[in-house]
């Protein structure tokens, strides 16, 4: 029996301000095993909300969460916190957080997805299928007939919308990112 996910939640982690939970509107996580892992959440503006992040630039770590039926979670990515930016459009405003860190998958599992929708069958796999599925960088994919090393690891989500596309690892090797990186000193949340 799989357990439903229910809701993603976003949390602002911070060693001396401590922990504040958020509401976000979407998020998008790029994850890869020892390389760069990147997250960028969108927040409904509020003078609150940005007051609280401000807080919080210095040191802060962005972490996304899976929240089941039994309220029971699993972190699905946390990065160090690079840039925040707000918009304002004709009716709404937002907050846009991003950053990065580097993770490494030290244990790959086989994952077997029950609810792919989409296979690229090319030099370089590709599989679609919903979020109930958890797999990370570095673990053996298996989709029907298809079986592949994951290199990257995409998600995505919203209030109306999730997804996860899992590529194959020789195709994530030869994509290329330029970003700005900071560094800090604070362990793992």
């Amino acid at each position: 029996m799989s357990i439903t996910i229910i809701r993603y939640r976003f949390i602002l982690k911070h060693s001396s301000l401590g922990d504040v939970q958020i509401p976000i509107s979407s998020f998008s996580a790029r994850l890869r095993s020892g390389s760069p892992s990147y997250l960028s959440v969108t927040i409904p503006y509020t003078a609150d909300r940005l007051t609280k992040i401000n807080d919080r630039v210095t040191g802060g770590i962005l972490r996304v969460d899976k929240v089941y039926v039994d309220r029971s979670y699993r972190t699905l990515l946390w990065v160090n916190l690079d840039d925040i930016r707000w918009d304002d459009g004709p009716s709404s405003k937002t907050i846009t957080l991003s950053g990065n860190y580097t993770h490494t998958n030290s244990s790959p599992t086989t994952v077997t997805l029950q609810d792919y929708s989409y296979i690229r069958h090319s030099d370089s796999k590709l599989v679609r299928c919903s979020v109930r599925n958890d797999p990370k960088p570095a673990d053996t994919i298996v989709a029907g007939t298809v079986s592949f090393t994951a290199g990257l690891v995409s998600v995505y989500a919203n209030s109306q919308n999730s997804q996860v596309e899992i590529t194959e690892v020789s195709t994530a090797a030869t994509t290329t990112t330029t970003v700005s990186t900071t560094t800090t000193t604070q362990p793992p949340p």
